[in-house]
């Protein structure tokens, strides 16, 4: 317990004579306090701050489900931030609610499934919203290039942000939007009806392909490529060419370079010109799937059901843009010109993975 020195009416020549008299006052106060008793002042100050730092108030309950909460707190220094309340019965039938701090990404606000409070909730939500809920999963396509643009790891951090405020302005009330790995997400929608659900995964698909941040992420590597193209092409000598160029030549390339650099040139300028063609194909896009929930279906099943569905979106998608699909389980790439505008195509939801046909 805590005792709040009451200041007097007085008034104070300064701010410091203020903060003098308010010490003095919180002393004296403090003296008989139980827990103070003993301590010197400077361990008084610290415990006092101590307490009030770990104070905190229960806020808005944000997600009701049976037997758990998800509510928002905030503490002493006005942080906010949630907390999973979950209802626990002891053996005497004593109830009782306790609650654990839940994790959001940093990047997409979405909560961390992979934390352990988060994975419980996600498997919460689906156990107790069988027949009543949808569960979509979201590849984010390209991320792990992304992550080696110009930019580094902070294109990537990025790219996810402007996912998460994408996702996060097409949820209906209620949907969970969850984070499962590194590039891959999770929504529950709650509605099991496939039409309502292909029109949320289509939100969600156009969204992040207009979300003017997600562009400019492509739009400026394009820029970079284009940029360095340039400079090697206005390279004279080995000396002139752009250090992230010169510094990755190999020793046969600066053989050739001492010998022929016009011939280093020419090859140079032509690798770059096909990795310009090669980012060109790339624009920010997801690969979505989802399975309505129904009796008998778990997390993990329904998660993978959904998850084998996106990963046919993807590889459809790899070959409609003239990718090599090998890597995604196809063929080889599109037969003709590739369609550099193509989107992710948006399949109906499984309902019956014995019934259900992918090319829905």
């Amino acid at each position: 317990m805590i005792v709040a020195a009451q200041a007097s009416p007085a008034t104070f020549a300064s701010d410091e004579a203020c903060v003098a008299h308010a010490l003095k006052e919180f002393l004296k106060a403090t003296a008989s306090v139980r827990g103070f008793e003993g301590l010197s002042p400077t361990e008084r100050l610290r415990l006092a701050a101590q307490t009030l730092s770990s104070m905190e108030t229960r806020g808005r309950e944000l997600q009701h489900l049976p037997g758990m909460k998800v509510v928002e707190y905030v503490n002493a220094r006005g942080d906010r931030y949630l907390k999973l309340e979950e209802l626990h019965t002891d053996a005497s039938g004593n109830k009782t609610w306790v609650a654990r701090e839940l994790m959001l990404d940093g990047n997409t606000n979405a909560f961390d499934a992979n934390s352990d409070v988060g994975r419980k909730l996600v498997k919460s939500v689906v156990e107790r919203s069988i027949g009543k809920s949808s569960i979509i999963f979201i590849d984010v396509n390209n991320l792990g290039k992304v992550n080696y643009f110009q930019g580094g790891t902070e294109s990537g951090d990025a790219l996810l942000a402007a996912l998460g405020s994408t996702i996060k302005a097409n949820l209906r009330q209620n949907d969970l939007f969850f984070k499962t790995g590194g590039d891959e997400f999770v929504v529950i929608a709650q509605t099991t009806d496939p039409a309502q659900v292909k029109a949320v995964e289509e939100r969600f698909v156009r969204g992040i392909d207009s979300n003017p941040n997600a562009r400019a992420i492509f739009r400026r590597e394009v820029i970079a490529k284009a940029n360095l193209y340039r400079s090697i092409a206005a390279a004279r000598s080995p000396g002139e060419l752009p250090a992230v160029v010169r510094d990755r030549l190999s020793l046969d390339e600066l053989r050739l370079a001492a010998s022929d650099f016009s011939a280093l040139k020419n090859e140079l300028l032509a690798r770059q010109k096909q990795s310009l063609i090669d980012q060109a194909r790339y624009r920010p896009s997801i690969s979505i799937g989802s399975k309505v929930l129904l009796p008998g279906d778990t997390y993990a099943s329904a998660k993978s059901i959904a998850e084998q569905q996106a990963a046919q979106v993807k590889l459809r998608y790899k070959q409609e843009i003239g990718l090599d699909a090998a890597k995604y389980g196809g063929t080889g790439t599109r037969v003709g010109a590739p369609n550099l505008k193509a989107k992710p195509v948006v399949l109906d939801p499984v309902i019956d993975p014995e019934s259900t046909h992918a090319d829905h």
